[in-house]
């Protein structure tokens, strides 16, 4: 009897050993990854706490708009430029989640800027941000808000949400190449060059709906983005293997085809209508655009949007970066994509040539009467374009 207890324990515990083995690999790998990223970051040991579920350092998940700025916010680590520069890094972002958040109640001009990864920027400090230096620059204040990755819809989320917080006399809209991606469930599903496989809210036939963006293993990594980063880790090496060897990324075939592209086509619709909702929750307030890459078709495409919304669109942005990295200036993150603090320095200074041009022509924006910005939006597009 002995024996053959001996024998059933023994089998048994054999049988166990290869579950044993991937529980052991899973929770060593979890444990592995969390520290490394959690040193990357600059997350304090004492902080550990606040980001086990659904945090991926400075972005949360979020019910309503898939993901957001992690609130309450801050790290110092060490980041370097493309060239290989080392340099400081001190993010901050408020209980908000803002980059930066000025006084609603000032009597000063008031901007409010929304974006993605270009307008979280990660790679820079607070002071060092585009919009950062434009407020020093014209002494306005400066409201900002982006996240990585984000698209269209999930802007104009957070644009109605503080707009009426906020009061803004001018609105600053960040634009980027990959937004018409983005703004496409289907595209979004053949990309492996800007995606994120984290649910997110679409607008799709007038309304909004909330799905993963036709990645495969859905519920698998819906479960992975809340709680385990390593099979993040393991899932998104999978899916650049994929996309290096077995799929053409959707981009390709976009920037051969241009507008002729049955999916951007459709893209680019949806984008006009949420810039449309923009420009209706705006009201009056001017709305300044621009992109992070003149990337064509997108560039066109984000030119004719602004232009049927009543919106400046600031395309000598994004050419002087690309001009002054053509001149050998150190204007990338070591990522090779956004900008350094180089690169923000650049884009301040063409934006805010701009922004001062058009406070000078009214000084006090729309609150008096009969100024250029009370006028309606086909006015203002004669005035800021023919």
């Amino acid at each position: 009897m002995t024996f053959r207890v001996h024998e059933i324990t023994k089998v048994t515990i054999l049988s166990l050993l290869p579950l044993l083995a991937i529980v052991a690999f899973f929770v060593l790998g979890e444990t592995s990854i969390r520290i490394y990223y959690f040193t990357v970051e600059g997350v304090s040991v004492a902080q550990w706490h606040r980001f086990l579920v659904g945090h991926f350092g400075n972005s949360t998940l979020d019910e309503n708009l898939g993901w957001k700025a992690t609130e309450g916010y801050h790290v110092v680590r060490m980041e370097k430029t493309s060239q290989g520069v080392p340099y400081t890094l001190d993010l901050t972002q408020d209980e908000k989640g803002f980059r930066m958040y000025g006084r609603p109640t000032s009597s000063k001009t008031k901007v409010f800027v929304v974006g993605d990864s270009f307008t979280h920027a990660r790679e820079v400090s607070d002071r060092k941000t585009y919009y950062a230096l434009v407020a020093k620059n014209l002494d306005i204040e400066m409201f900002a808000y982006g996240v990585e990755n984000f698209g269209t819809l999930q802007e104009y989320m957070v644009f109605d949400r503080f707009v009426d917080e906020i009061k803004p006399d001018l609105v600053i809209w960040q634009y980027c190449f990959n937004d018409f991606v983005n703004n496409d469930p289907a595209l979004e599903g053949r990309t492996r060059l800007h995606t994120d496989f984290r649910q997110r809210p679409y607008w799709v036939d007038g309304k909004i709906v909330h799905a993963m963006p036709g990645s495969a293993w859905g519920a698998v990594r819906k479960l992975a983005y809340r709680y385990s980063r390593f099979v993040v880790f393991l899932l998104s090496r999978i899916d650049r293997l994929y996309g290096k060897y077995f799929l053409d990324s959707v981009e390709s075939e976009i920037e051969q085809q241009a507008d002729q592209h049955p999916g951007f086509k459709r893209a680019a619709s949806t984008t006009s209508e949420i810039m449309g909702r923009v420009r209706a929750r705006a009201g009056a307030r001017p709305i300044v655009a621009f992109t992070c890459k003149a990337v064509e078709p997108y560039n066109t495409a984000l030119k004719e949007i602004s232009h049927e919304h009543g919106i400046l669109f600031v395309e000598e942005v994004a050419l002087a970066v690309d001009e002054a990295a053509r001149r050998g200036e150190d204007v990338f993150h070591a990522d090779g994509a956004h900008w350094s603090e180089t690169g923000h320095r650049v884009a301040g200074e063409v934006l805010a040539r701009h922004l001062r041009s058009l406070l000078a022509r009214d000084q006090r924006m729309n609150r008096v009467p009969g100024s250029f910005w009370d006028n309606s939006p086909e006015e203002r597009r004669v005035a800021l374009y023919d």
